[in-house]
């Protein structure tokens, strides 16, 4: 579906990146559940969730980007969305792994 994308090549790079990193993320956590490594299986569900939950992030940034800026701005918007709607989410992901790992830190020592 990535390559049918509206919004031209950025939506589809976007859309793409997502599909890659989703599949990436499921597959790490598989294996790392199988080496019975919970703590780096917890990590990647964590990454799995992200990606996942861009589904229903879309669906919030689509409304608010039409509302703000008018479905005839949506070719300009959407290509937009299709980062916005996954990126962040990532970037929230890693922050809550960061911060585990740093209170895991301080509980060791």
């Amino acid at each position: 579906m990535a390559f049918y994308a509206t919004g031209g090549f950025v939506s589809q790079l976007g859309f793409s990146l997502l599909a890659i990193f989703w599949i990436i993320t499921g597959y790490q956590t598989v294996t790392k559940i199988k080496k019975h490594n919970v703590y780096e299986h917890q990590k990647w569900m964590i990454r799995n969730y992200s990606v996942t939950f861009a589904a229903v992030t879309l669906r919030i940034w689509l409304p608010l980007f039409t509302a703000l800026f008018g479905f005839e701005n949506f070719m300009i918007s959407y290509p937009i969305i299709s980062w916005l709607y996954w990126v962040p989410n990532l970037i929230v992901a890693q922050w809550i792994i960061g911060r585990t790992l740093q209170e895991r830190s301080t509980i060791v020592k």
